[in-house]
């Protein structure tokens, strides 16, 4: 429990449960190493935090208090995680090696990328150096600064012997800024994306909020673990993800509420 992967784990199931509405959560123990739940290494090992306790603590210092954001992903790296539970094998499809989540505080922006890869070749699948192309599309403009802060390294390190892991920051120049923001050699980043093992945040200071329409808007996509159904299919639903641009509250009547439509 003690690697940048158990971190980078950690980070992903918090700010998952966090934007599924769980208000609560507890890291076990704020301590010495006493087995896997444990904030730091013994006072006579050096003390050192885990990586696990780094990443909360990235999040809590630079987003803390700030609303969390729905973030409306285009297109995420997956993959099927085979293994066996007590000899049989399991499937689990579609596994995200992504994520992103966003904060608003403000005029001030928020953006956590988190990159779940390892390098080389796991369950036949390449990875090839773990790097992940990242494109951020961003509803804002005009920030007056940008400062990325960033937890990275090889995954599968500790801070048990030496501190391999530490938060560092760098601000970015205001020319990389774009609605379309990459990240690359420029903003922090590889020349090919979010490295393996990687937590960035990027806090973007004193932006102008697009402006919404009046009415809502809402966008209609194909569900991720929705194939496209075929004649004689013996699913009877075929599921779909509804966006807001906002807010919206008020589905009460079913029958009333939400109108469907259309032929195929």
């Amino acid at each position: 429990g003690g690697s940048l992967a158990a971190g980078i784990g950690t980070l992903d199931f918090w700010l998952y449960a966090t934007y599924c509405g769980i208000k609560e959560q507890a890291f076990f123990t704020f301590s010495q190493d006493q087995g896997l739940w444990c904030s730091h290494t013994h006072v006579w090992s050096g003390y050192r935090p885990h990586p696990a306790w780094q990443a909360l603590q990235l999040i809590s210092t630079h987003a803390g208090g700030a609303r969390m954001l729905v973030c409306a992903a285009q297109s995420v790296p997956t993959f099927d995680l085979v293994y066996l539970k007590d000899g049989v094998t399991v499937r689990k499809p579609d596994m995200t090696l992504a994520a992103v989540y966003a904060f608003q505080r403000g005029t001030d922006f928020i953006v956590v990328a988190i990159n779940k890869k390892l390098d080389g070749v796991h369950d036949g699948d390449d990875f090839g150096d773990g790097s992940t192309p990242l494109t951020l599309h961003l509803p804002f403009s005009a920030p007056s600064s940008i400062w990325l802060h960033k937890l990275e390294g090889d995954p599968r390190l500790t801070n048990r012997d030496a501190f391999n892991f530490q938060v560092t920051s760098q601000q970015i120049a205001l020319a990389q800024f774009s609605p379309s923001f990459v990240v690359n050699q420029n903003t922090g980043g590889r020349t090919n994306g979010l490295p393996p093992g990687a937590v960035y945040v990027y806090c973007f200071a004193n932006c102008t909020p697009d402006a919404l329409p009046v009415r809502p808007q809402v966008t209609i996509s194909q569900a991720p673990a929705q194939n496209d159904p075929a004649d004689g299919s013996a699913r009877n639903e075929v599921n779909f993800i509804a966006l807001f641009d906002r807010v919206v509250t008020g589905f009460f009547d079913q029958s009333s509420d939400v109108a469907i439509g259309g032929s195929a």
